[in-house]
């Protein structure tokens, strides 16, 4: 047989080992023909067969019509029915696909769609991928990330084995579909041009302008952020806008500074245009038997809000009253496994103003962290220890509460209203919950109740 063969009827099914191709033509030939057999050579480390059952030195097609010509493979589809290529663990989909065996260098052109092993997918209109099937040249490239993120540009170009560039670029952490389809994300960055430097990990943009929910909100002339396969490094995060008609515009920009791999720090300052910025910062600390997480805030500032400063019996809006006074909070829970069938954990939750967390719009305040949780507007303070075998369970606790809701409120003044007062909350100590199962007969028994 000859060297090179078309198919135009059916599927293709075709599979080159070594510069071997096998072609099936499913309406033909009840069996397959093979092109230039060669035998295949015996398994080693090097060529053991993947998850998908090929050797790295092989090819899977399934197209219209296929053909070879030397080492070089060409496969044709239609807008609906694509080519499907695998090679190494990688898929591609699209109306045309070349690959050439020697070298590994592949081209996809028309609605093409490549997905790597680690979830990321790849969409284009054109691409070329080298011999490690990473993009050299593409046109109107999306990068879908395993983590949700995306990232999208006109042109993309490889200069260098370390380095890329993309033209007229959008990135965006969020997701952009759901089960309803496309949507706007929720906060995104647009530049001119954007350089991925794979020595620095990072990428690095020029001419950005940042959106939130579509609409820009902030431009910078340069910008960079790490690379989407670092996992953690030290940096600014994406920043917060907010508006209040308390506090009016407000920015909160968290800078992330790691310590080490097991530490990490994050500082959070909450710049506000009619009162005083607000200071978040978070210590989290990986240990051996478990991790610890202390959480807080401070300003030094008036109470704001609508007050009726001259007794009319009308509240002015947004207004700031009273002295100035620290202001603070603190969310903190560490969890421990011991060795043999002990644990403990504890968290501390406590705010000195009850509306602290309403008027600078601290964000996920109430958190399930230890073995009781408080419900919504209510803080948990609490220490526990449990031990747990495969026939018992026991477990001993303390807690204490802290109310933020509101028990009256006031309609001339909303900053005078009166909250819950945290001593009709019990002090719960100690809490025994305990479990046993004897082998036989089987009984249990539980003891404890709230003091």
């Amino acid at each position: 047989m000859s060297d090179r063969r078309k198919i135009r009827e059916g599927a293709l099914r075709a599979r080159l080992l070594a510069g071997a191709a096998v072609v099936a033509c499913l309406p033909a030939l009840p069996a397959m023909a093979q092109i230039a057999a060669a035998p295949a050579p015996a398994p080693t480390t090097q060529n053991a067969p993947g998850a998908d059952g090929l050797t790295p030195d092989s090819l899977y097609v399934n197209a219209d019509a296929a053909s070879r010509e030397g080492d070089v493979v060409s496969a044709n589809g239609t807008p609906d029915n694509r080519v499907y290529a695998r090679t190494r663990d990688h898929s591609i989909r699209a109306e045309e696909v070349t690959y050439d065996l020697k070298t590994g260098v592949a081209t996809a052109a028309g609605h093409a769609e490549i997905a790597a092993p680690d979830g990321m997918v790849v969409h284009a209109s054109r691409i070329e991928l080298d011999a490690d099937l990473k993009a050299g040249v593409a046109t109107d490239l999306a990068i879908r990330l395993a983590n949700g993120a995306s990232l999208m540009a006109a042109t993309a170009v490889r200069r260098s084995e370390n380095v890329s560039e993309l033209n007229r670029v959008i990135f965006t952490p969020c997701p952009i579909c759901d089960v309803n389809g496309p949507k706007q994300p929720s906060v995104s960055i647009q530049a001119d041009k954007a350089v991925q430097d794979q020595d620095l990990r990072a990428i690095l943009y020029r001419n950005v302008v940042f959106r939130v929910g579509g609409v820009p909100v902030f431009y910078l002339p340069a910008f960079a952020h790490p690379d989407p396969s670092v996992e953690r490094a030290s940096g600014f995060l994406i920043p917060f806008p907010d508006f209040d008609e308390g506090r009016g515009a407000s920015l909160e920009v968290p800078y992330l500074h790691v310590v080490s791999p097991s530490e990490d720090w994050l500082i959070s300052p909450q710049i506000n245009t009619k009162v005083a910025p607000f200071l978040n910062a978070q210590w989290r600390r990986r240990f051996d038997s478990g991790t610890l997480v202390v959480r807080g805030g401070y300003t030094y500032e008036r109470d704001f809000g609508d007050f009726d400063q001259d007794g009319d019996g009308d509240a002015e809006s947004n207004v700031r009253f009273g002295d100035r006074t620290n202001r603070s909070y603190l969310l903190a829970h560490g969890k421990f496994d011991l060795q043999g069938p002990w644990r403990w954990g504890f968290t501390a939750e406590r705010t000195s103003d009850k509306s602290l967390f309403d008027r600078y719009n601290v964000r996920d305040t109430y958190q399930d962290n230890g073995l009781y949780y408080g419900d919504r507007r209510r803080l948990i303070s609490q220490i526990y220890a449990e031990r747990q075998t495969q026939r018992s369970y026991l477990s001993v606790a303390a807690f204490s509460m802290q109310s933020l809701r509101v028990a009256q409120f006031d309609p001339v003044t909303p900053a005078l209203n009166i909250f819950e007062d945290d001593k009709t909350l019990p002090l719960v100590a100690p809490l025994i919950d305990a479990r046993w199962e004897a082998q036989n007969p089987v009984f249990g028994g539980r003891v404890g109740e709230p003091t």
